[in-house]
């Protein structure tokens, strides 16, 4: 899976709140901190996700949920791959 369809993935599967390790297991990749830097974290510092406890990024019952932006995003991507 290439890491664009991978961000899709992520972006689909967080327009419900997801832990971390959910959202990893949809791309396939294991819940470890450095998958977690490399694929939710670009997303969070774009605007794309958010936390769902700002205040206590490291909280166990931490979620993660994507934005507006996101979903704008995500529409956009959508609606132009079915005007081909």
């Amino acid at each position: 899976m290439e890491k664009l369809q991978k961000v899709l993935t992520l972006l689909n599967n967080a327009k419900v709140q997801q832990k971390r390790s959910t959202l990893l297991a949809a791309i396939e990749l294991k819940n470890h901190t450095d998958n977690a830097n490399r694929y939710i974290a670009p997303l969070i510092d774009a605007g794309l996700i958010d936390l769902t406890i700002k205040d206590k990024p490291q909280s166990q019952n931490q979620r993660y949920i994507i934005t507006t932006k996101g979903l704008q995003l995500l529409n956009a991507i959508s609606s132009s791959s079915n005007s081909f």
